[in-house]
């Protein structure tokens, strides 16, 4: 039986002004991993694949993921768990599934953490499914796994790619998304945005969704891009104003439906967002004021308006105005902090 729930766990983070604990929280869909003020990693929720370095389906209660006490930042796929040391070094456990760990080799899972290349520049990781992209702090764009659509940014298409390969050439790569299907986005230094693989709803490129874009390029003319959120066939991307845009196809590009599919960025509205999210279906955000919306698909209550109505158009969840951030990804839960260290869930309770 599907069950919409909304329930919540304290926890505190360093950039919030209380007393702290947890530094970085990160929400994959299925499993949510924090790092401590201590370099250590904690985390919950679905396990099966070792991404929290363990094979049990569910883990309800935070674990510590190994002795580690040196890790810098902490990034979740969607069944695997991305970190990055103090030394720069990368590293990944959980799903290795077509590559998807970019440590070559065919093994399907690792329950510890396995350095990916000797590199000791990495800044950023942003995976998908079945591949992974990871930004070093050169500007150079890397990428491994599945490659079927080339969301890897290089031919031939293939089914899997088992270590990291460069993303063209370019050098000034400042961000980088991927979406929960096969689609990759960046930002270079100039402000300008790009794309690559899958082109669902006409989301890179104005055409058919069959067709996919080989190769980085740029969406729109605009050079004032600052961060962005990629969905399953929807983005959401930020401006240097605060404003927020979306383009793509679905309820999710929150401008009332109209209109449905466009790869032409649409503005939202006219306020400033401190934080926001795509996830499959979903889009969320936080405004300055601290108040929280969601938009899109509610099937299964991801939008936690208390009804299971799509909604074209933000809609404040709730009246609290001490929203910090939100995270949603694939699946059908999403997760928010509040300014007073609370953590809260909602959507399905995959794997607790």
């Amino acid at each position: 039986m599907k069950k919409t729930l909304l329930f919540f766990v304290l926890l505190t983070f360093t950039n919030l002004t209380i007393a702290q604990c947890y530094e970085q929280i990160t929400f994959g869909g299925a499993h949510t991993v924090v790092k401590r003020s201590n370099g250590t990693l904690w985390g919950w929720g679905f396990g099966s694949w070792g991404e929290l370095l363990t094979t049990n389906e569910t883990e309800p209660n935070p674990i510590q993921l190994g002795n580690a006490t040196d890790w810098n930042k902490v990034t979740n796929g969607v069944v695997n768990t991305f970190a990055i040391k103090s030394d720069g070094t990368l590293w990944g456990c959980g799903s290795n599934q077509l590559g998807s760990l970019g440590v070559n080799s065919n093994t399907q899972n690792f329950t510890t953490f396995q350095q990916i290349t000797t590199a000791t520049n990495w800044v950023k990781v942003a995976p998908s499914y079945f591949f992974t992209l990871a930004l070093k702090a050169d500007g150079t764009i890397w990428a491994w796994g599945q490659n079927n659509l080339y969301q890897l940014g290089n031919t031939p298409a293939t089914s899997q790619q088992l270590f990291p390969i460069q993303v063209g050439t370019a050098s000034d790569w400042i961000d980088i998304a991927s979406g929960t299907s096969d689609t990759s986005f960046a930002i270079k230094s100039n402000g300008t945005i790009w794309g690559w693989g899958s082109n669902p709803s006409s989301i890179i490129v104005s055409g058919s969704s069959t067709t996919s874009v080989i190769s980085p390029t740029q969406v729109g003319t605009a050079t004032n891009w600052m961060k962005m959120s990629v969905g399953g066939s929807h983005i959401l991307a930020q401006k240097q104003d605060g404003t927020l845009w979306s383009w793509g196809g679905g309820p999710a590009l929150g401008v009332g439906g109209t209109p449905n599919v466009t790869n032409i960025p649409q503005q939202i509205s006219t306020d400033v967002w401190i934080s926001f999210s795509a996830g499959t279906g979903t889009s969320f955000g936080v405004k300055s004021d601290g108040t929280l919306w969601a938009w899109g698909v509610n099937t299964d209550g991801q939008l936690a308006d208390g009804t299971t109505t799509n909604r074209t158009i933000p809609t404040q969840i709730g009246t609290a105005t001490n929203w910090h951030s939100v995270q949603a990804r694939k699946f059908a839960t999403t997760m928010a902090v509040k300014t007073d260290g609370t953590v809260w869930f909602w959507g399905r309770n995959y794997y607790g």
